[in-house]
């Protein structure tokens, strides 16, 4: 019979190794991955919000040719987005242009990298790739940086089957501390990288990041998967040129938005009318000759989220003086438990369900968004965004007008 020293020694060894051959694994992958010029692919992204109770599917097909250096997307491309098995939208770089189309479309849109780059680099930016095939970085394979990292627990789980291929199942984990007073604490993170044993390329990865903010604990997660690849073959230039927009589609040249100017200050708010959460009616009408700090969120903004306390802070100091703080949210519904949500964070100031609508009447650009309305209904302060000294700010404006 073994003695427990024995035992601990052995269980230590075996968690040394298994630590070893998955830094192996990765940065063997990596290398692989660095390695590739171009290639096609097919991919089914799980993705699910911070907030979000669902999660989303979505599927893409990309022919692709890398640059040189650490660009995050390719040099040149065309993704394919796939709904329920048929093509969607196509984005098509090649270049020297990028060009958006639909196959269930007459018309398409064209931006050339000479008059719109800006426009070009943020669209870009917004278009989801399998990185570690595309990205000049191959991220979010394992940088030097979470090598060094001591808080990151990286073991080999074992092999596993993915899409058909034989993988090597690696984990890379972190328990943080929770740190007190920032409102929003990451509790957990945590990567898998599923890597194809015959190739060394990885076909599947998933991020986990755990947060709590008061009483609510929630997870964002992201889980990709390649169900097909093929890699530095001889590449066809004309599958990322301008010849695979179907004859039938015309381009027309991009028209950039234009954003909105803000309703002057001293406009009488636009009048709205909407159910709270529990079902009762309310009408900014009903409100003259309270002081309204109107609020346009919703639940899965982040910046929303950091507001709420501040502007129950204001609600619960300010409420028996003739402040009304409501909060317009847009974008959700009855579905997505908004209730659930405001209860963990202790908001208890009064909260309806918009219509989008009513956020352009009011010109929001972005969210969130504040509107102090006076008591004779007349918009005299604008609050875009939240950040440092916002409560302070408001604050001062609300004691000028009680």
């Amino acid at each position: 019979m073994k003695s427990p020293l024995i035992l601990t020694c052995l269980l230590l060894l075996s968690m040394t190794l298994s630590s070893q051959d998955a830094k192996d694994i990765l940065k063997r992958s990596k290398e692989k991955c660095q390695s590739i010029t171009n290639g096609y692919y097919e991919m089914t992204s799980h993705e699910k919000a911070l907030s979000g109770p669902d999660t989303r599917v979505s599927s893409k097909k990309c022919y692709f040719k890398k640059g040189k250096g650490k660009k995050a997307y390719p040099e040149v491309f065309h993704l394919q987005f796939i709904n329920e098995g048929l093509h969607a939208t196509s984005a098509l770089f090649t270049g020297e242009e990028l060009v958006t189309f639909s196959l269930q479309d007459s018309t398409g849109i064209i931006l050339s990298v000479d008059k719109w780059k800006r426009e070009v680099d943020s669209w870009i930016d917004n278009y989801d790739f399998f990185e570690p095939f595309t990205s000049g970085k191959s991220r979010p394979m394992p940088g030097k940086s979470d090598y060094r990292e001591s808080s990151f627990q990286m073991k080999l789980v074992g092999e596993e089957n993915v899409s058909g291929y034989n993988c090597h199942h690696i984990e890379i984990s972190e328990v943080p501390t929770m740190e007190k007073g920032s409102g929003l604490n990451l509790i957990e993170y945590a990567r898998h990288f599923w890597i194809n044993t015959k190739d060394m390329m990885p076909v599947q990865y998933s991020e986990k990041i755990a947060m709590v903010m008061n009483k609510d604990t929630m997870i964002q997660y992201d889980l990709v998967t390649v169900d097909r690849y093929e890699l530095n073959m001889p590449f066809e230039e004309d599958k990322v040129s301008l010849s695979v927009v179907p004859a039938y589609i015309k381009l027309k040249e991009y028209t950039p938005y234009v954003r909105p100017e803000p309703l002057p200050i001293d406009t009488i708010a636009p009048l709205w009318s909407f159910p709270s959460l529990t079902e009762d009616t309310v009408r900014l009408e009903g409100l003259k000759g309270k002081l309204v700090l109107l609020d346009f969120f919703y639940k899965s903004c982040y910046p929303c989220m950091q507001a709420l306390p501040a502007l129950q802070s204001l609600h619960e100091k300010y409420k028996d003086q003739g402040l009304v703080v409501i909060g317009l949210d847009p974008y959700d519904d009855k579905e997505d438990n908004l209730p659930d949500f405001l209860t963990k964070r202790d908001v208890d100031y009064t909260v309806l369900y918009a219509s989008r609508d009513i956020a352009k009447t009011y010109r929001v650009n972005g969210y969130p968004t504040m509107f102090l309305i006076d008591k004779q209904g007349k918009i005299i302060h604008i609050q875009e965004g939240y950040g440092e000294g916002t409560e302070a700010r408001l604050e001062e404006i609300i004691l000028n007008n009680l």
